[in-house]
């Protein structure tokens, strides 16, 4: 999986909660956004000083926008790599601890998955069952 797939796939299923996302998928899709926030950063840096106001607003816009947007695909995206690794979809409530929260997701994360099916779905590594299956 590369990032346009990875980005696709985010995209295809942005309200589906169900199944499951492999590791590629999910840091494929965030890489994506890191990226895509450094070039809506652009119109603040580039813009003279004497107009930097609207280039700051510009570019707080677009991140707004697009925060706004995949607020939900990140939200399922996330589920579904807990899904992975045979993980109840709640666990994503742990972000809101502080402090200790992001990084005990943050784990969960680069763990993974469960090889075969389980109770979410299919192996989504199994090339032969989602090819001939989708």
């Amino acid at each position: 999986m590369n990032m346009i797939d990875a980005v696709r796939s985010i995209f295809g299923n942005y309200a589906n909660f169900n199944g499951r996302a492999r590791r590629a998928e999910y840091w494929w899709w965030w890489l994506a956004q890191i990226l895509l926030m450094f070039v809506m950063i652009i119109p603040m840096v580039a813009i003279s000083p004497e107009t930097s106001e609207i280039g700051a607003t510009i570019s707080l816009i677009l991140i707004a926008v697009w925060s706004i947007g995949t607020l939900l695909p990140n939200i399922t995206v996330t589920v579904r790599r807990l899904h992975d690794s045979d993980k109840t979809g709640w666990l994503y409530l742990l972000g809101l601890i502080p402090y200790i929260g992001g990084l005990i997701l943050f784990v969960l994360m680069l763990l993974p998955g469960t090889p075969g099916e389980n109770q979410y779905g299919d192996d989504p590594k199994d090339d032969v069952s989602g090819e001939i299956f989708a």
